[in-house]
């Protein structure tokens, strides 16, 4: 099936092929833990009927919330990582480049290109895989990739985009209602209109309503594009009255140190200002697919045949 953004046709491939079978090892998601029954799902081993439901949660809303995705350790891993990053940007006053990772400055208005609220304030780190490998094996994670291909219907899954969005504490201004696809150009956007794409975030911190926490409008990945909003994404947040998306299925998850939100990248999504004496990073990754079902089926096939 293909649906548009814009007017352009995209790619959406987990209608054309029948849920697969993720490896057991791969204990990617399971069992319904809440009254949504796959709103909220465990890392663990699954059934192949969980894993068609949790396909047809994610095609119908737009998301879908894995609890303890990511293993102690590497989440350890990555906190220490974020803590490094952000200690080497800890005397920035503007937005700059440090080691091959841009790090946009917390402004008081959250715009870009004003100063920083106090020196090191931080809103968003761009790639920060290139300096820092904890963050670098995000975008080749193994039961990740396998995650997106099950789930969200990609065939060969290569990561265009890395960030760390960081919150801080009082004085991070939230993000307003956006999707992503409106921000990808070049290759990854064609690559997205064809093969179609999904997008994840992971917790380093507790991410809920009391924190600015990360808030979903449900359903409306399946309404397209719905106008540019580059122009007004610096400002205001998810509680802007701009009556853009539909809001009926807002939903904000209650989201701990090493749990997954995957969600198509034109669901619409943002986040309010963080009011409280916690801040709340997030590693954001973006996915596209590389090639067709058939196309890899048929590679799969020549490379046995050597």
């Amino acid at each position: 099936m293909r649906t548009s953004i814009q007017g352009i046709h995209m790619y959406i491939p987990w209608r054309l092929s029948p849920a697969r079978h993720l490896d057991p090892r791969f204990c990617a998601i399971a069992n319904p833990l809440s009254s949504d029954p796959l709103s909220s799902i465990q890392a663990s081993c699954f059934s192949a009927d969980e894993e068609a439901a949790a396909r047809a949660y994610y095609e119908l809303h737009g998301w879908v919330h894995i609890r303890s995705f990511l293993s102690a350790t590497e989440v350890d891993e990555l906190q220490a990582a974020a803590d490094a990053l952000e200690r080497t940007a800890s005397s920035l006053e503007m937005s700059a480049s440090v080691d091959g990772v841009y790090c946009e400055v917390q402004s008081a208005s959250g715009r870009k290109g004003e100063a920083a609220v106090y020196p090191g304030a931080l809103r968003k780190l761009t790639r920060p895989s290139s300096s820092s490998q904890a963050f670098a094996s995000l975008r080749s994670h193994t039961r990740l990739l396998a995650l997106l291909t099950s789930v969200c219907g990609l065939t060969a899954p290569r990561c265009v985009t890395d960030q760390l969005s960081c919150k801080p504490a009082k004085v991070g201004t939230g993000f307003p209602w956006h999707q992503d696809a409106g921000f990808l150009v070049g290759d990854a956007r064609r690559s997205l209109l064809r093969h179609g794409g999904a997008n994840v975030a992971l917790a380093l911190d507790p991410s809920n309503g009391s924190n600015g926490g990360f808030e979903v409008l449900g359903g409306t990945h399946a309404l397209g594009s719905v106008k540019d909003l580059k122009g007004r994404y610096d400002t205001g947040g998810a509680d802007d009255d701009e009556a853009l998306f539909d809001q009926s299925q807002r939903t904000c998850p209650k989201l701990l140190p090493s749990d997954a939100l995957i969600f198509h990248p034109l669901l619409a999504h943002g986040s309010a200002a963080n009011r409280s004496g916690r801040r709340r990073r997030l590693a954001t990754l973006w996915f596209v697919g590389s090639a067709f079902p058939e196309d890899e089926a048929e590679a799969q096939r020549s490379r046995g045949s050597r």
